[in-house]
């Protein structure tokens, strides 16, 4: 509302938590609208996005390449997060190309606050610490707070254990170790919104 009334003609919307209401008012209003990351089914508004399944499936491929067997997925409870659904969609579909024992944790609690791992996430991920040589988690956040917690408890990454993230977000490369991860071209994404908005 505060944008629209330094009347702003067009919007580029770039969000992760479950917010489409305000965008689908817009859209409705008349007001061209392009999402990036981001894609509401069933409404018809422009978005910009990578495949995540095919993304994820990539991942959990990499993985696979390096000799890991028993892959730990950790997400959020999607609901209508297209995208976080993709990419459990994405951990499955690698998990039965390569014939993988499925190993998940889809968590309530962990969408807004992910660099704070709380107690209980914590202690049903260390409950398969026995049985898994590396953990995909679904964003970069997530990774990089899993990481400060495990180096809390003395588990050595990636001697004990390895991580992937999601994103290759900035804070990537200055956690100890740099987290490896899965990159969205946020920057030719952003710039496609711009080309698109020409041509609606």
């Amino acid at each position: 509302y505060r944008l629209q009334k330094k009347r702003l003609d067009r919007f580029i919307v770039v969000y992760r938590i479950n917010n489409d209401g305000y965008v689908i008012k817009l859209n409705k209003e008349g007001i061209p609208v392009i999402l990036v990351l981001r894609k509401i089914i069933k409404e018809k508004i422009p978005s910009i996005l990578i495949d995540n399944m095919k993304a994820a499936f990539h991942s959990i491929k990499y993985l696979y390449e390096k000799g890991h067997r028993n892959i730990l997925y950790i997400t959020c409870n999607f609901n209508n997060l297209n995208t976080i659904k993709d990419r459990h969609d994405g951990y499955l579909e690698a998990i039965n190309f390569f014939k993988l024992k499925k190993y998940e944790i889809i968590s309530d609690n962990i969408l807004t606050r992910e660099l704070e791992i709380n107690e209980k996430l914590f202690e049903e991920i260390l409950s398969y610490k026995e049985k898994i040589e590396s953990i995909f988690t679904y964003t970069d956040l997530l990774a990089i707070g899993l990481i400060k917690k495990l180096k809390k408890h003395e588990i050595k990454i990636p001697e004990d254990i390895s991580i992937i993230g999601f994103d290759n977000i900035i804070l990537s490369d200055f956690i100890d170790p740099p987290l490896t991860t899965t990159k969205q071209p946020k920057k030719l994404m952003g710039a496609l919104a711009v080309v698109l908005f020409n041509k609606i």
